[in-house]
């Protein structure tokens, strides 16, 4: 969904950081619902709020480090801005994966 929106801002005559962050914001919200719910099943853990503090870190996090990828990849190497988020995909893809299954939506264990 994400790099659909992009390469369709782009297409359009969007600059690639802008269909970037469009992309992004656009699909944080759909993210959030999909891996609380159906990906991680956590949907009424009860720790709404401190997964959505935690979501928000880490798609923060993993949205400037994309940023990052594609000012390098298109900017300074000159590499196409419709290939470069794909190259960014395998760095930031497992890490969002794995950032969500072991800090946002992990199973607390109950301390006593």
């Amino acid at each position: 969904m994400s790099y659909a929106l992009y390469g369709g801002g782009v297409y359009i005559g969007l600059h690639h950081q802008i269909a970037n962050q469009i992309a992004f914001w656009v699909t944080i919200l759909n993210g959030y619902l999909l891996n609380k719910f159906w990906v991680f099943g956590s949907g009424h853990s009860g720790r709404t709020q401190a997964e959505a503090i935690r979501y928000l870190t880490v798609y923060g996090t993993n949205y400037v480090l994309g940023i990052f990828l594609l000012y390098l990849y298109v900017d300074v190497w000159g590499l196409s801005k419709y290939l470069a988020p794909i190259i960014a995909m395998p760095i930031t893809i497992p890490l969002n994966y794995i950032l969500n299954r072991k800090w946002i939506f992990a199973e607390r264990r109950k301390q006593g």
